[in-house]
């Protein structure tokens, strides 16, 4: 398979993007869980449409179903600040048995009926209700509960508090890497003009970096061209397209392929390296390099609007199936992209029907623990470095600016190039940031920043509280 020029996307990279774009649609639209009791008449497709109070519009909320321990919630909770007051209930039930409602905080019951949902607002102050259903025409007594709540996160999260800790890193550094070996070993592949360096993060709380002395890094190396396999072992290229290779990050080896100039690592898997290069300078190919073998393969051809070098890959599974998302980066002819690719094969590449910006270079993506949730900071756009951040809950199909607070005095200055790494300890989450370029202009430096979201509120309503 491969990618012709101005090929239009082809029916796999088509069924992949629906897929992605259901999964992303879906993936927060309710769970329906089988009954136990499947003779009982049970609630599904449980929706709550709010009206708009003061200028103001609260989403839509489908709701997960727990028919085991009766539940019934919302998995994604309602915005930060969201005030509940009333709403109209939709839902599908088996057979139009008698509905009640009662709301925890007053107490009060109401009787529901598929025929007024659209027009009957019920009171859901306090958002706890409990949902009755008489499962039996004939027994008044017969009949199922469920505790049906409205959860709403009772902190913004999307709101990050950054801590300044200027001398964080033991050197300067205008380009960073966050490495993680097999065993939680953190690194930082680092550099400075030619000069290139690794460092290793002892601990995180308190924060303790130490500059790894007997480390010999090829010179120019990129950092922030490296990934990682699952293995543990690295590959990355330096600025003249040379590849290398390291099971430890302190000895390297060369590993480019003959007659090829390598200008983009798209995957680092257990047998395999995918990657953009050139053997004459003029057409780009997509090239497989078996580890094994040693052996490298022609695996397919760039088309035009497809970038060679400065790109982001994010690789992710849905039902055990790899996915890879490429963001930004600089076509062959050296101008800029801004736009994103998707791929199931690294291979064939569609572009993404979106209208996000990416930065064309320099961002910095972070997942959490639980890859459920995709950083964006910083990065370089046309307009250069920008500070700004975004967080992805679906694999980087679409994005939420975040809202940034930092210590007075400290300002949170555009950024690119920089490492980082999601840590989650006892104490809380934190995002650190480490090195990279600052401002406007393009600084090295020393800085570390450590950007915390305060959840102690919690989810309101959640079931872990009474």
């Amino acid at each position: 398979m491969s990618i012709r020029s101005r090929k239009p996307v082809g029916p796999v990279s088509a069924l992949l993007l629906l897929v992605m774009l259901l999964y992303s649609c879906n993936r927060d639209m309710g769970d329906y869980v089988r009954p136990v009791y499947t003779d009982y008449t049970v609630p599904g497709q449980v929706v709550l449409s709010f009206p708009k109070v003061k200028g103001k519009q609260i989403p839509a909320a489908r709701f997960s179903i727990d028919h085991i321990n009766h539940r019934i919630y919302n998995k994604t909770p309602l915005p930060y600040g969201s005030e509940i007051d009333s709403a109209y209930l939709s839902m599908a039930v088996s057979n139009q048995l008698k509905v009640t409602l009662r709301n925890v905080s007053s107490d009060k019951r109401v009787a529901w009926n598929v025929a007024g949902s659209d027009t009957t607002l019920i009171s859901f102050k306090g958002g706890r209700m409990e949902l009755t259903i008489q499962t039996d025409k004939k027994k008044d007594n017969q009949s199922v509960t469920y505790d049906f709540r409205v959860l709403t996160y009772g902190y913004d999260p999307n709101k990050i508090v950054w801590t300044d800790m200027s001398n964080g890193l033991p050197i300067e550094t205008e380009e960073t890497r966050m490495v993680v070996l097999p065993g939680d070993r953190r690194y930082l592949l680092s550099r400075l003009g030619r000069e290139t360096s690794l460092l290793e993060i002892t601990t995180l709380d308190p924060l303790d970096i130490r500059q790894v002395t007997e480390a010999h890094l090829p010179e120019g190396l990129r950092p922030y061209t490296a990934y990682t396999s699952p293995k543990g072992d690295t590959w990355a290229l330096d600025a003249e397209g040379h590849l290398f290779t390291s099971t430890d990050l302190v000895t390297w080896l060369p590993a480019t392929p003959a007659g090829v100039t390598v200008t983009q690592l798209l995957s680092v898997r257990t047998g395999a390296v995918y990657m953009v290069g050139t053997e004459d300078g003029k057409t780009y190919s997509i090239y497989q390099l078996d580890k094994q073998s040693k052996v490298t393969t022609e695996v397919g051809q760039v088309r035009e609007k497809f970038p060679v070098r400065d790109s982001y890959v994010h690789e992710y599974e849905i039902a055990s199936t790899p996915h890879m998302l490429l963001f930004g980066g600089s076509l062959a002819s050296g101008l800029p992209i801004s736009t994103g690719f998707f791929s199931s094969d690294l291979v064939e590449w569609g572009a993404l029907p979106s209208k996000v910006v990416y930065p064309h270079e320099g961002a910095l993506y972070v997942t959490t623990a639980d890859r459920e949730t995709l950083y964006r900071i910083g990065g370089v756009y046309d307009k250069g470095p920008q500070s700004t951040i975004y967080k992805s809950d679906d694999n980087g199909v679409t994005w939420t600016r975040m809202e940034t607070e930092k210590a007075p005095g400290k300002d949170f200055l555009p950024i690119s190039h920089a490492g980082g790494y999601y840590y989650e300890s006892p104490k809380g989450e934190s995002l650190f940031i480490f090195g990279g370029r600052v401002g406007h202009d393009g600084e090295s430096t020393r800085r570390v920043w450590r950007g915390t979201i305060d959840r102690s509120a919690g989810i309101i309503n959640d079931f872990t509280r009474k």
